[in-house]
């Protein structure tokens, strides 16, 4: 079912370990100068590497963790010529003081940037991901997802690519809510996040998106530069934190050298700072979910 507010596939994603902190609400945050506190894993023909983006012609990314080098996070790159559906994961236990992520109340954070070509190539859409409570190290993806699917995640299509799920929720295997962009009324949110414009209506690719999952006490919303997209209550959330990057289509970019994704900046607090709904933003969408169609 689709919902605003209440409610196959290459990807690389991200989690990491940690230690709990009680000198400050943010007890972890991650500049990723380097790969030192991840663990890798991934399928064929994916990949994960540290970079000074600045050399892609990226800005700093808006959350610049203190310490950190500027301009420097991680590449993700995904089918680039295999061109079959796979999935790539950076998995690791989160501690703090417990074997995961076992706050009531918690908030990860994160900037993205899902790079594409103009004009948009065939082949183009690839999505960013993002999920916590994360319990295995399988690879997670569209495509593997009735056999893998674990722990509260989803993604966001770059660029308008699908026909009705340009962003996802999920609990484990089962699809919660999703909202296309081109769909009349779904688009609220998408508008109203971002400002790529990419023919049809607005899409987070090509500019940094600021990612935070919300979690307080079983209750978590995904809200991306402070607009909520989805919001479900009654959940699990001890757990791994996952983010990434991933194509979710057997075909091949025609532009790979422009299709690829960045994150940077992770930051995992035990505080949660939740948006202020406007009234555009007072929706909730039903329907039934459908299929997604390739751009």
């Amino acid at each position: 079912m689709k919902s605003l507010l209440n409610s196959t596939c290459f990807m690389i994603a991200v989690a990491i370990a940690l230690s709990a902190s009680t000198a400050s609400a943010q007890f972890f945050t991650d500049g990723l100068d380097d790969l030192s506190s991840w663990t890798v894993a991934t399928q064929t023909d994916a990949t994960a590497a540290i970079v000074d983006y600045s050399s892609l012609g990226i800005p700093e990314a808006p959350n610049m963790v203190g310490g950190s080098g500027a301009t420097t996070g991680v590449r993700f790159d995904a089918n680039l010529s295999a061109g079959s559906g796979q999935a790539a994961n950076l998995i690791g236990a989160i501690t703090n003081g417990n074997a995961d992520l076992a706050l009531s109340t918690y908030e990860v954070q994160f900037d993205m940037w899902i790079n594409v070509g103009v004009p948009i190539p065939a082949g183009g859409t690839e999505q960013g991901l993002w999920g916590i409570a994360r319990t295995t190290t399988n690879p997670l993806g569209r495509n593997n997802r009735a056999a893998d699917g674990d722990g509260i995640w989803g993604w966001i299509a770059g660029e308008n690519g699908y026909g009705t799920e340009d962003a996802a929720f999920f609990d484990g295997t089962t699809e919660l809510a999703d909202l296309g962009d081109t769909q009349p009324g779904e688009d609220v949110p998408f508008n109203a996040a971002f400002t790529s414009n990419f023919g049809s209506a607005d899409a987070p690719a090509n500019s940094w998106v600021t990612v935070k999952i919300s979690v307080n006490n079983g209750e978590v919303i995904t809200s991306f530069n402070d607009v909520i997209f989805f919001r479900e209550s009654g959940l699990v959330t001890s757990g791994d934190v996952m983010v990434g990057y991933e194509d979710p289509f057997g075909s091949l970019s025609g532009d790979p050298t422009n299709q690829f994704g960045i994150i940077d900046n992770v930051i995992i607090d035990d505080r949660v700072t939740i948006p202020e709904p406007t009234s555009l933003m007072l929706l909730s969408l039903g329907g039934l979910a459908m299929f997604a169609r390739r751009r």
